[in-house]
C-alpha cells in the first residue's frame, strides 16, 4: 500500500507540473484567458498601459490597441491589489500579441513603476506639395517686365533662360508712349516657396496602413535632419512634377510648368523660408523648396490686365496688341517628409490566483467580420418653388419675395461595425484514480503426504493498487461578439445661400423612419465543470504469472471516462437585429454559432424625405451674383450603437449657386394734352402739358425685362417698393391738396397705375424732362437707375424720362361793349352811366375747358339782328364806324415787355337772308382820299387804346398789381430813382393807363403790354412760391376796333381802279359794290412772345391739334331775329349792317 500511496504521489506531481506548464504556454499564446470554476481557479485581469509625462505614449487613434509616442522612452506606474486571500502571481506587459515582459508577484498587492524603450518605427509622408505654386510678372507700359511683390525670390546672375522674342512697336493713348517689348521677362529666379505637408504619415515597413497623428512623431531636430536630407546630391526626397496642373481659382487660371525649366537645390523639412535650422525641433506641418525657374517663353503664361466680366483672366494672344499684360509661371513638386515614432508596450494582464486549479479556458480572435460605408453619397439643389414647376432659373435670377426650395439626397443611414469571431479553448487535466486488483501465483512448495518429496500447489496472491492518470483533454467553441457597432440615421440637412433667412434653412426629415436597431451583448459560452478527482468506476483485474503483476497501462480508459464526464462548450453570438433581420443570431448551441451577416449598405432616400419649400427670400437681401452654396447634411448614432463614435456632419458639396436679383421695370409716360395744346408749332417728341390743367403720368409696373425664365414681358409689381416721379417745376395733386415744389420726388402708390396731378399756372412754360424711378423692395438705398429695367442686377433702380413742354393758354375771348345806341342799356346800367351791366357776349356757352360758363343765349358770338336782348332791339345789328370793345386772357410766360396779342380782322358779305356769302375787301375814304383799301399801303388809319377808360371797366384791383409787378420786374432801380412802389403804382394808374396806346389799324391789331393787366392768382399759395409770379401767371388784353365809317364793299381781289377806268369813275351806286347783307368781323388771334412776330406762339382757333375758339362752344350755324340761318367761320365777332353806319343816327348824341 505504500508502494501505492508513492506511485499515486508521484502521478500527482506530474500532473500538477503539466498543468502549470500549459497554463504558461497558453498565457502567452493565448492573451485573453478565462477562469473554470475548478478547484483554487486562475483569475486573468487585462488593463490599459497608461503612461507618465509630457508627451506620453497614447493609443493610435486609427488603430486603438497599438500604443505610440513621441520620445524614444516612457514610464508608466501600475498598483495591483489581489484582494483577501488572494494572490497575484505574475503580471505579464503585451505589446500588441507579444509578451515583452513579465514580473513574478507571488503576493497579494504590487505597486511599482516600468520604464520602457520603445520600438523605433519609421514612418514617412508622401507625395506632398502636389497643389503647387505660381509666380506672377507684370509687363508695364513704361519699364516692362516688373516682377510680383514677394520676399521670397531672387534674380539667378547670369541668367540661364532663353532669351524671349521681341513684340512691338506697340502705341499706348494713355499714356502717350510707343516701345518694343519683350514677350517673357527673360530670367532665372531663385524661388523659396513653404509647402505644407498635407498627406498622412504613416509606417515604412510596418503598419503602412496606419496613419500616425503629429503629436506621435519625433521632431527633434537632429532627427527630422537625419532622415530628410537637404541638398539634392545626399538624396533629398524632392522631385518635380511637370504633369500637374495648379490652379489658381481666384483669378480662374491654370498651368504646369514647363520640362525642364525648373532646376531644385534644397528641400527644408520644418522650416519656413529663411528660417534658421538652429532649434531643438522642427514642425512637421510644412516643408521649405528651394529651387530656380527660368522666366522666359518657354512655360509662360500670359494675360491681359483687363480681366473678362466674370473677373477672370482673359488670356492673351497678342490681337490686340497690348503693352500691359502679365506673366504666370508654374511649379509643381512631390515631396517626401520622414520621422520616427516608438511603439510601446499597450496592455498588461494580471494573474490571480486562490489556490490549486485542475482546468481553464483561453478565448482568442479569430475571423473578423468588419466594414463601413461612412459616405452620404448626399446631393442637394436650391432651386425656386414649386418644384418641377420651376418657374426661375436660380443660376440666372431670382427675386426677392419669392421663395426657394432645398432638397437633399443621401443614404438613409451610414453605418460602422466590426464584427470579432471569439475561439475558445478549455483545457482540462482531471486525475482519474483507476484501481486495480492484482492477481498472481507464486505456488508454494508443500510435502508430500505421504512425504517424500514435495510438490507444489497453487498459491494464488492478490493486491489492490491504484494509478492515477490526470487526463488531458481539449475543448473548442467559436463565437461571435461585437466588437463595434454604429447605424447612423439622418438628424437633419443644413444648406446654406446667402438668399436665405439667416443665410442658412435646416431641413429635418419627413416621412422618414430611421432603421431599427436591437443589440444585445449576451454573447459568450458555458464551458463544461471541471470534473473533480474521481476513481474510475470499476476495478480492473490484472492476473499476473507467479509474481505480482504491475496494473496495466489504462490512460485510454481513463481518457473515455473524462471525456463522458466533460461535456461541450454551449454558447451563443451577441444579437444583432437590423431593419427586422437578425444578422447575428444569439441562439445557444454547441461547437459553433452560425457566422454573422455583413450590415448591408444605406440606399438613396426619396426626394420627398429632405425637401424644404417655401423659404422666401427677405427683401433685405440685395442683388447678388451667384451667391455660392454649401451644405452638411448630419447623421446620429441610434440608442442602441455599441462602442461607436457619436454621429458626424458630412459636407454636401456640388450645390448649385443662387443669383438674387430683384426685377424692377420702368415703362413710364405722360399724358400728351393735345386738345388743349395752342401751340402754333406743336413739338411732336414732347408731351403737351398745359398750364392751370391736370395731366396725368402713367407708371406702369409691367414691361420687358431680361429674358430668363420668369423675367420677361410680365408685371413686376409684387417686387416694388415705391414708385417716384420728381418734376422741374411745382406740381399739385389733382385735387390741388397738397403742394409738391419742384425737384421733390414724389411718391406714387405701386399699386396705382395713372396718377393725375395739377400745374400750377406760374410754371415757366418751356422745355423739361420729368425723372421717374421705380425702386426695387431690396433696394438698399436710392441710387442711381438703369434706364428701363435693372438689367445690371447691380442697380435697384429702373429709371425713365419724359420730355414735356409746358403750355399756356389763349382764351375768354369776349365782347364787353359795342358803341352804338341800340346797344346802350346792353351793357350799361342806365343811359349815360358808366356803370357795366354785367351782360357780355363770349364765344360760346362753354369756359376755356369746354364746361359751362353759365352765360345764356343771347350772349353768344358773334353779333347779329337777335343779339340785342332789348324790347323792341331784337332785329338790329352793329352799324359801322361804332366800335366794339373786348377783353380776352391768356396764361403762360406772356408777362414780358415785348409779348403781346395779334388779331387779324378779315371781312366776309352774307346777304340778308344768308344764302350767299363771300370774302370782301373794304374801301373807305378820309378827309383827303377817296376809296382807300383796307390793308394797303395807303391805309394809314391807326387805332388807338386807353386802358384806363371810363368806359372800359377795369378794375383797379388789377392795375394795382400790374403796376406792382412792373415795379419790381420791368425797371431797374437807376430807372425809378427815389420813386417809392406805392408812388408807382399811383402815377400808373393815374397817369400811364389813361394814356393813348397804338394798337394797329384797320387791318392788324397789335395789343402791346401797355393794354395788359396781370390777374393771376393771389390767395392760397404755398409759402415756398412767389407770389408776384404767380399773380403775373395769368394775363388780360382790353382792346378795340370798329369798320370804317361808311365803308366800300366788293367781292375780295376786286380790281377797283380798272373798274372805275373803266366805268368813267366810281360812285356808290355803282353795281360792283355789294349792298342789302350785312360784314361779317372775323378775327384771328395769336400771342406773340418776345416780339417774334414771325413764329406765333399760340393759336386760338387755327392751331394744329385743337380749335379753343370751337371749345368755348362756338356755334357754326346761327339762326337771326328773322329767322335766317347763317353759316359762320371761327373768329367771327359781329354782323355790322352794311347799308347803315353811325351817320345814319343824324347827329345824335351817343354819350359813350
Amino acid at each position: 500500500m505504500n508502494q501505492s500511496r508513492q506511485g499515486n504521489a508521484r502521478f500527482t506531481l506530474v500532473g500538477l507540473s503539466t498543468l502549470l506548464l500549459a497554463s504558461s504556454v497558453l498565457g502567452v499564446f493565448f492573451p485573453a484567458p478565462r477562469a473554470v470554476d475548478a478547484g483554487a481557479a486562475i483569475t486573468i485581469s487585462k488593463k490599459t498601459v497608461s503612461y507618465t509625462g509630457a508627451d506620453a505614449p497614447k493609443p493610435n487613434p486609427y488603430k486603438k490597441v497599438f500604443t505610440f509616442g513621441k520620445n524614444p522612452t516612457a514610464t508608466t506606474t501600475i498598483s495591483e491589489d489581489a484582494g483577501s486571500g488572494n494572490k497575484i502571481e505574475k503580471i505579464v506587459f503585451y505589446k500588441g500579441t507579444e509578451a515583452v515582459k513579465t514580473i513574478n508577484v507571488n503576493a497579494q498587492t504590487y505597486a511599482g513603476t516600468e520604464t520602457f524603450n520603445g520600438d523605433k518605427i519609421e514612418v514617412q509622408s508622401i507625395d506632398n506639395g502636389a497643389n503647387g505654386s505660381w509666380f506672377a510678372w507684370n509687363r508695364t507700359i513704361k519699364e516692362g517686365w516688373k516682377a510680383g511683390q514677394s520676399d521670397n525670390w531672387a534674380y539667378v546672375i547670369p541668367s540661364t533662360a532663353a532669351e524671349p522674342a521681341n513684340e512691338g512697336p506697340i502705341v499706348t493713348d494713355n499714356p502717350k508712349w510707343s516701345d518694343t517689348y519683350t514677350t517673357a521677362p527673360g530670367k532665372t529666379v531663385r524661388l523659396t516657396v513653404q509647402y505644407p505637408i498635407s498627406n498622412a504619415f504613416k509606417g515604412v515597413t510596418e503598419f503602412k496602413d496606419v496613419l500616425f497623428p503629429l503629436y506621435m512623431l519625433d521632431n527633434r531636430t537632429s532627427i527630422v535632419q537625419e532622415r530628410n536630407k537637404q541638398l539634392l546630391k545626399d538624396g533629398a526626397k524632392v522631385v518635380a512634377d511637370y504633369d500637374q496642373i495648379v490652379k489658381n481659382e481666384k483669378l480662374g487660371i491654370q498651368g504646369k510648368a514647363a520640362l525642364g525649366q525648373i532646376t531644385l537645390e534644397k528641400l527644408l523639412v520644418g522650416l519656413q523660408p529663411g528660417q534658421t535650422e538652429v532649434g531643438p525641433t522642427r514642425d512637421l506641418n510644412y516643408a521649405t523648396i528651394v529651387f530656380t525657374q527660368q522666366h522666359s517663353d518657354k512655360g509662360s503664361y500670359l494675360y491681359y490686365v483687363t480681366k473678362n466680366s466674370d473677373g477672370s483672366m482673359r488670356p492673351y494672344d497678342g490681337n490686340p496688341k497690348s503693352a500691359q499684360i502679365m506673366a504666370f509661371y508654374y511649379a509643381a513638386y512631390k515631396f517626401v517628409a520622414a520621422s520616427v515614432t516608438y511603439q510601446y508596450p499597450d496592455r498588461y494582464w494580471v494573474y490571480k490566483t486562490g489556490g490549486e486549479t485542475f482546468g481553464f479556458c483561453d478565448t482568442r480572435t479569430g475571423r473578423t467580420i468588419e466594414g463601413q460605408d461612412l459616405s452620404p453619397m448626399a446631393s442637394a439643389v436650391i432651386k425656386a418653388d414649386q418644384r418641377d414647376r420651376e418657374p426661375f432659373d436660380v443660376l440666372q435670377g431670382i427675386p426677392t419675395s419669392e421663395s426657394l426650395y432645398g432638397n437633399v439626397l443621401a443614404k438613409d443611414y451610414l453605418h460602422q461595425f466590426k464584427f470579432q469571431e471569439q475561439k475558445v479553448t478549455c483545457i482540462y487535466d482531471v486525475p482519474v484514480t483507476q484501481k486495480y486488483l492484482l492477481k498472481w501465483d507464486p505456488g508454494k512448495t508443500v510435502a508430500n503426504d505421504p512425504p517424500p518429496g514435495s510438490h507444489t500447489e497453487a498459491d494464488p496472491q492478490s493486491a489492490e493498487d491504484s494509478v492515477v492518470y490526470t487526463i488531458h483533454t481539449e475543448r473548442y467553441f467559436t463565437y461571435w461578439t461585437v466588437e463595434n457597432l454604429g447605424i447612423y440615421a439622418i438628424d437633419s440637412a443644413e444648406l446654406n445661400n446667402y438668399a436665405f433667412e439667416g443665410e442658412q434653412i435646416t431641413i429635418y426629415p419627413e416621412g422618414y423612419v430611421p432603421p431599427e436597431l436591437i443589440v444585445e451583448k449576451n454573447g459568450g459560452y458555458t464551458a463544461p465543470e471541471v470534473p473533480k478527482p474521481f476513481i474510475a468506476p470499476s476495478t480492473i483485474t490484472v492476473t499476473g504469472g507467479k509474481t505480482r503483476p504491475n496494473p496495466t497501462n489504462d490512460v485510454d480508459t481513463a481518457q473515455g471516462y473524462v471525456e463522458e464526464k466533460v461535456g461541450k462548450i454551449k454558447g451563443k453570438n451577441d444579437k444583432v437585429v437590423f431593419k427586422g433581420q437578425t444578422l447575428m443570431d444569439d441562439r445557444e448551441v454547441e461547437a459553433q454559432t452560425p457566422v454573422p451577416t455583413p450590415i448591408p449598405n444605406g440606399t438613396p432616400i426619396g426626394r420627398d424625405v429632405l425637401y424644404s419649400p417655401n423659404h422666401m427670400i427677405p427683401s433685405s437681401k440685395t442683388n447678388r451674383y451667384a451667391a455660392p452654396s454649401m451644405g452638411t447634411i448630419a447623421y446620429y448614432g441610434l440608442d442602441a450603437n455599441y462602442e461607436a463614435s457619436d454621429g458626424d456632419t458630412y459636407p454636401i458639396g456640388g450645390i448649385n449657386s443662387v443669383t438674387v436679383h430683384t426685377p424692377v421695370v420702368n415703362y413710364s409716360s405722360a399724358t400728351d394734352d393735345q386738345a388743349h395744346n395752342q401751340k402754333t408749332t406743336p413739338n411732336a417728341s414732347r408731351a403737351a402739358f398745359i398750364l392751370d390743367r391736370p395731366f396725368t403720368i402713367r407708371m406702369p409696373t409691367s414691361g420687358q425685362h431680361a429674358n430668363y425664365p420668369g423675367y420677361g414681358n410680365r408685371d413686376y409689381q409684387k417686387y416694388f417698393r415705391a414708385k417716384q416721379v420728381r418734376f422741374p417745376f411745382d406740381t399739385y395733386t389733382a385735387d390741388r391738396s397738397t403742394f409738391y415744389p419742384a425737384q421733390t420726388w414724389i411718391d406714387i402708390p405701386v399699386s396705382r397705375l395713372d396718377t393725375t396731378f395739377f400745374l400750377p399756372v406760374w410754371v415757366d412754360e418751356g422745355d423739361y424732362t420729368v425723372e421717374f424711378r421705380n425702386i426695387a423692395e431690396n433696394a438698399p438705398d436710392v441710387q442711381p437707375g438703369q434706364p428701363d429695367a435693372n438689367l445690371d442686377l447691380t442697380y435697384h433702380v429702373a429709371s425713365d424720362t419724359v420730355g414735356v413742354e409746358v403750355i399756356g393758354r389763349l382764351y375768354d375771348f369776349h365782347l364787353t361793349d359795342i358803341v352804338d345806341y341800340n346797344w346802350e342799356l346792353v351793357f350799361r346800367k342806365q343811359k349815360g352811366s358808366p356803370v357795366h351791366t354785367g351782360n357780355t357776349y363770349w364765344t360760346g356757352l362753354s369756359d376755356l375747358d369746354g364746361a359751362p360758363r353759365g352765360n345764356a343765349s343771347p350772349f353768344t358770338l358773334p353779333i347779329l339782328p337777335g343779339s340785342n336782348p332789348l324790347q323792341g332791339m331784337k332785329n338790329v345789328s352793329v352799324k359801322t364806324g361804332y366800335h366794339v370793345k373786348f377783353d380776352l386772357k391768356t396764361k403762360g410766360n406772356m408777362f414780358g415787355k415785348t409779348d403781346g396779342i395779334r388779331i387779324t380782322p378779315s371781312f366776309t358779305f352774307v346777304s340778308k337772308d344768308g344764302k350767299t356769302k363771300t370774302p370782301v375787301d373794304l374801301y373807305y375814304h378820309d378827309d383827303h382820299r377817296s376809296f382807300i383799301q383796307v390793308g394797303s399801303e395807303q391805309d394809314t388809319a391807326e387805332r388807338y387804346v386807353i386802358l384806363n377808360e371810363r368806359l372800359r371797366n377795369v378794375p383797379e384791383e388789377e392795375l394795382t398789381d400790374t403796376a406792382r409787378y412792373k415795379y419790381d420786374h420791368d425797371y431797374t432801380f437807376a430807372e425809378v430813382g427815389g420813386v417809392s412802389r406805392e408812388m408807382f403804382v399811383q402815377d400808373y394808374i393815374r397817369r400811364f393807363t389813361k394814356l393813348k396806346t397804338p394798337v394797329g389799324g384797320y387791318d392788324l391789331l397789335l395789343l402791346p403790354e401797355q393794354v395788359r393787366t396781370l390777374i393771376g392768382p393771389k390767395t392760397d399759395l404755398t409759402a415756398s412760391v412767389d407770389y408776384s409770379r404767380a399773380n403775373a401767371a395769368v394775363q388780360k388784353w382790353y382792346g378795340e376796333y370798329n369798320l370804317p365809317v361808311d365803308p366800300y364793299v366788293v367781292a375780295q381781289g376786286t380790281n377797283l381802279a380798272e373798274y372805275g377806268r373803266t366805268h368813267r369813275g366810281l360812285t356808290k351806286r355803282d353795281p360792283i359794290f355789294l349792298r342789302d347783307g350785312y360784314i361779317i368781323l372775323n378775327f384771328n388771334i395769336e400771342s406773340i412772345r418776345g416780339g417774334d412776330l414771325k413764329r406765333p406762339h399760340l393759336q386760338y382757333m387755327n392751331a394744329p391739334l385743337m380749335n379753343q375758339w370751337t371749345l368755348e362752344g362756338y356755334k357754326r350755324s346761327v339762326k337771326d331775329s328773322w329767322g335766317n340761318w347763317f353759316n359762320l367761320r371761327d373768329g367771327d365777332i359781329a354782323f355790322y349792317n352794311g347799308d347803315k353806319s353811325y351817320k345814319d343816327d343824324f347827329q345824335a348824341q351817343v354819350p359813350h
